[in-house]
């Protein structure tokens, strides 16, 4: 009966395989046609898109650097004009300084202000009330003694005076030679310009003689930038067009058309000018859509120019229009090709299902006997796997321990050499020895422990258990002179395992001892430091030591991984990663620094 039972469930599951496989294959064989019509539409959408894109910021680079050469071109223009000034106002200056110095090597049995007398008398002769450039004499102590644009403020001392930007300009003439530029008062006038002055120190007199010009605030455009603009040469579909805004109170009215190419500009043209400098806070410099237009605006507030450069979308849209058609028609055909693949690939897939549902039907039979083995077998490796990574597990913890007992014994040896040797000295090294052999019998007891489900959690102080990791390789980093830093708050309590903690602690110091002596680092440090951001506690160990491989750093906390072939065995930091995620909740993880790497242990919890 037994038999029969199962022969009828064998031939239950040759059904259930063949109908089931079969049903499978069509729901599977009809989303994949599904997927990947939708995938080759999606990509179609894409590439017309990224085309779309890649137009419209062809236009917008061209558009823009059209705007910036003109905004390039108007500040060359400016500077120009100022450097033609200075020039002017530095040769004048210098004629007043060379008439004065002959007025006092010609005078020089008359007293100082007979001799300045004699200075302000010729440099007025020379000067011409129309002239733009004015000259001017101070005392050393600020006292103007000579201003042939105001006659008014001679005999007043200036020295302490301000510009509007906090500048003591009159102390910066006095004291140097050369040009000073500041923010003053328009003779005769209440208004406000910049001026440029260029003077020089006669010492003998304690005077300084210079010239000065006041710069004109001029709101219009360069007639040269105008004509340039007018010859330049646009295609078709490029436009520029500049308007001088009188007043920003109301542009659309207060505005007035410079130069247009290629466009008939109208009111919704002044409608976004108005648009785009309120929303932009009076700057401008963006691209914006409107009418099938695309175009690059800037605004120049020292002149009141508003600069538009833009082109006509019909073109583009053409070219679109025409890449979508094409792009169409080599969608239809990729579909009809996927859809007959799908079909074709179903069948396929049918007759394998048929094909395999009786290869399974033969080896059911021998299933239930293999299986009842397999599981043993399943079990043993279990076992050998666990007890091999325990075993792997202590002998990485002992591996420093003992390097560290035979430099204690060397130590003592030497110091034995060289008569060092004595009772303090060797009950010191004896009870650093006694140290790492109690921590190497407690390995035995923490790896127990930690293999133990019946651990229980515990606070434990942060700075407490850094200590007691560094008490095991402190030593060790001291011989091979590397420097520590550490900086955690000693009042910080962390709720977990403060072994298995600690244990975390003394394999990631002792990785980067290992590369830093690999690396023969120079000067190697290692810095341990904690930090609190609002209820976020956590532990850092930075290096100096060259960091980690790009290729590596993705996989140092994968089990066996290991650039130590000679002696690692890749599962100090994946037993890290698992006693600081899996048993404390927390998180690790390691990233490269400008000099070296830190390790981060984050999300401690309290």
């Amino acid at each position: 009966m037994t038999t029969i039972n199962r022969t009828n469930e064998e031939k239950n599951i040759k059904r259930v395989v063949l109908l089931g496989s079969t049903f499978v294959v069509f729901v599977v064989a009809v989303v994949i046609a599904y997927i990947l019509i939708s995938f080759e539409i999606n990509n179609a959408k894409d590439d017309i898109k990224i085309f779309k894109n890649t137009l419209i910021e062809r236009e917008q680079f061209a558009i823009k650097s059209t705007a910036l050469n003109l905004v390039n071109d108007i500040d060359y223009e400016s500077r120009a004009s100022i450097d033609e000034i200075k020039k002017q106002i530095k040769n004048q200056s210098t004629i007043a300084y060379n008439l004065a110095l002959s007025i006092v090597r010609q005078n020089r049995d008359k007293n100082k202000t007979k001799i300045i007398s004699m200075i302000k008398d010729v440099v007025k002769s020379t000067t011409n009330k129309t002239d733009e450039i004015h000259y001017f004499i101070f005392t050393t102590n600020g006292k103007l003694l000579l201003d042939t644009k105001n006659k008014n403020n001679e005999n007043k001392n200036f020295l302490d005076f301000k510009d509007l930007n906090e500048k003591e300009f009159v102390k910066n003439i006095v004291k140097r030679n050369g040009f000073v530029e500041y923010f003053w008062y328009i003779p005769n006038s209440s208004k406000i310009a910049k001026k440029i002055t260029y003077s020089r120190k006669i010492v003998d007199l304690d005077i300084v003689i210079g010239s000065g010009y006041t710069l004109k605030n001029n709101n219009s455009l360069n007639k040269k930038i105008i004509s340039k603009l007018k010859n330049e040469r646009f295609s078709h579909d490029e436009f520029i067009f500049l308007y001088k805004i009188n007043s920003l109170n109301n542009i659309q009215k207060h505005s007035k058309l410079i130069l247009s190419k290629n466009i008939q500009t109208s009111n919704q043209d002044l409608y976004v000018m108005n648009k785009i400098l309120i929303e932009n806070d009076y700057k401008a410099d963006v691209f914006y859509k409107y009418d099938n237009k695309l175009i690059f605006t800037t605004y120049l507030p020292n002149i009141r120019t508003f600069i538009s450069s833009g082109v006509y979308l019909n073109t583009i849209n053409n070219i679109v229009f025409n890449k979508i058609k094409t792009s169409n028609e080599k969608l239809y055909k990729k579909i009809f090709f996927l859809i007959m693949s799908t079909i074709v690939i179903a069948s396929i897939f049918f007759l394998f299902s048929y094909l395999l549902s009786n290869k399974i039907e033969k080896m059911f039979k021998n299933y239930r006997l293999k299986i009842s083995k397999s599981q043993q077998l399943l079990i043993q490796k279990s076992k050998m796997a666990s007890m091999g990574e325990m075993l792997g597990n202590i002998a990485h913890q002992w591996r420093q321990p003992l390097s560290q007992l035979s430099g204690l014994f060397f130590d003592i040896e030497s110091a034995y050499d060289y008569k060092e040797l004595d009772k303090k000295y060797l009950l010191k090294r004896s009870d650093e020895a006694n140290d790492l052999i109690e921590y190497m019998s407690k390995t035995i007891d923490d790896f127990r422990e930690f293999y133990n489900p019946n651990t229980k959690k515990e606070q434990f102080n942060l700075e407490k258990t850094v200590q007691s990791a560094l008490k095991i390789i402190g030593s060790s980093l001291v011989y091979h002179k590397i420097d520590l830093d550490l900086d955690v708050d000693s009042s910080i309590y962390i709720n977990g395992f403060s072994n298995e903690f600690s244990q975390v602690i003394l394999n990631i110091i002792s990785n980067a001892k290992d590369i830093a002596l690999f690396r023969d680092i120079k000067n190697p440090c290692i810095k341990i430091y904690s930090k609190i951001e609002g209820k976020e506690i956590s532990l850092h160990i930075e290096d100096n030591c060259g960091g980690i491989d790009k290729e590596n750093i993705d996989k140092i906390f994968e089990p066996y991984f290991t650039t130590k072939y000679k002696y690692g065995t890749g599962i100090g930091l994946y037993m890290c990663k698992v006693i600081i995620e899996n048993k404390m909740n927390a998180k690790i993880y390691a990233k490269n620094i400008d000099c070296g790497s830190v390790f981060t242990i984050k999300n401690l919890h309290t």
